[in-house]
C-alpha cells in the first residue's frame, strides 16, 4: 500500500516530536535540512511500497489491454493463478507522457510470429526504475524528431517485449499510487 498523505503527515509530526528539543536549539537551516531528509525518506518508502504492489503482478496473464491516446491511459486486466486461486487485477497507468514499445532484443525485434490458438500475453515483470530511462529519437534527415525525446521510469516486460512508460499515476484495483 502506498504511503498516503495522512501517513506522510503522521511521519512528519512524529519526526518533529522526536527532534523538538534539537530543533529549538538549532537554526532554521538545520530544520530545513532535516525536513528535506524526511521528504526523501518518505519518497523512498513510497517507492518501495509501489514496487511491492507491482511485484504482486509478476507473471500475470494479460486478459485484455487498451491504450487510450486521447486520455493518455494504459489499462490492463490481469489474472494470476496462485495456490489454485485466480486473482484478478485492474491496472491503469494515468497521465502517460512517454510510451515506448520494443518487440524484442536486437534484430529479433523485427521478426513477427503468428500467434497460436492457445497463445496469451504474460506480464513477466513490472518494475519502477530508480532512475529515468532516456528515449532519444535521432535521425540526421529528420532533425525535428529530436523534440520528441522522452524518458520513463516504469518497465513492463511482456514475454520478450518491453514497454517503457512515464506516467504520473498507477491504479491497481482502485488503489492509486503517485509515480
Amino acid at each position: 500500500m502506498a504511503l498516503t498523505e495522512f501517513q506522510a503527515m503522521q511521519a512528519m509530526i512524529y519526526f518533529l516530536n522526536q527532534y523538538y528539543e534539537q530543533i529549538q536549539s538549532e537554526d532554521v537551516a538545520v530544520l530545513l535540512g532535516s525536513l528535506t531528509l524526511l521528504g526523501l525518506w518518505m519518497k523512498e518508502v513510497n517507492k518501495v511500497s509501489i514496487q511491492k504492489r507491482m511485484n504482486e503482478l509478476f507473471e500475470s496473464k494479460i486478459v485484455s489491454y487498451s491504450m487510450d491516446i486521447l486520455e493518455n491511459k494504459l489499462k490492463l486486466e490481469l489474472e494470476l493463478l496462485a495456490n489454485e486461486v485466480i486473482k484478478r487485477y485492474k491496472v491503469e497507468f494515468m497521465d502517460i507522457s512517454t510510451f515506448y514499445f520494443i518487440n524484442n532484443t536486437t534484430d529479433e525485434r523485427k521478426k513477427r510470429y503468428a500467434p497460436e490458438e492457445d497463445d496469451y500475453l504474460e506480464l513477466t515483470s513490472i518494475n519502477l526504475s530508480n532512475s529515468n530511462i532516456s528515449i532519444s529519437l535521432d535521425c540526421k534527415e529528420e532533425i525535428w524528431l529530436k523534440q520528441y525525446d522522452g524518458c520513463g521510469t516504469v518497465l513492463l516486460e511482456i514475454w520478450s517485449k518491453l514497454v517503457v512508460l512515464e506516467a504520473k499515476k498507477l491504479k491497481v484495483n482502485g488503489d492509486v499510487y503517485s509515480l
